[in-house]
């Protein structure tokens, strides 16, 4: 995507030649790499945590809420892979494309939310159990 949109800077600025496929391209790319990486970051725990609360919880609390964290992870992937699945076959079936000159078909840009939703519950189905760190602030995490 950076070197399509380098060559579209290029193309408008320099060559007063601007493109009509580059801001489809790289709006619907970037659609399909948030939707694929949300499977991969949640399998390396590298997702966004606030745990301004979550710290200062006894260890018990935070281990239930990493399994309620997994059971949501899991539904939402199954959701998000119905609602895909369901947008592909009706796009599909309307023969729905996206606006301007280069349109592509709106099921191509539905598939990476099913495929990510379906990867994320897959993930969250088979990841190792939560770990959750001693409570140092309690004297069962001294030793």
């Amino acid at each position: 995507m950076m070197l399509v949109i380098c060559y579209d800077v290029l193309a408008r600025y320099v060559l007063n030649q601007p493109t009509e496929w580059v801001f489809t391209l790289a709006s619907n790319g970037l659609l399909a790499i948030t939707f694929l990486a949300i499977p991969y970051l949640y399998a390396r725990d590298d997702h966004i945590a606030v745990d301004l609360v979550y710290d200062h919880l006894p260890r018990a609390v935070r281990v239930g809420a990493s399994w309620a964290t997994r059971v949501v992870a899991v539904t939402f992937g199954f959701v998000l892979t119905w609602y895909g699945i369901d947008l592909v076959r009706s796009a599909s079936a309307a023969g729905l494309q996206t606006s301007g000159t280069f349109s592509l078909p709106v099921s191509w840009v539905a598939a990476p939310m099913a495929v990510g939703g379906l990867l994320l519950a897959l993930v969250a189905l088979v990841a190792p159990a939560p770990a959750v760190d001693l409570d140092t602030t309690s004297k069962e995490g001294v030793a």
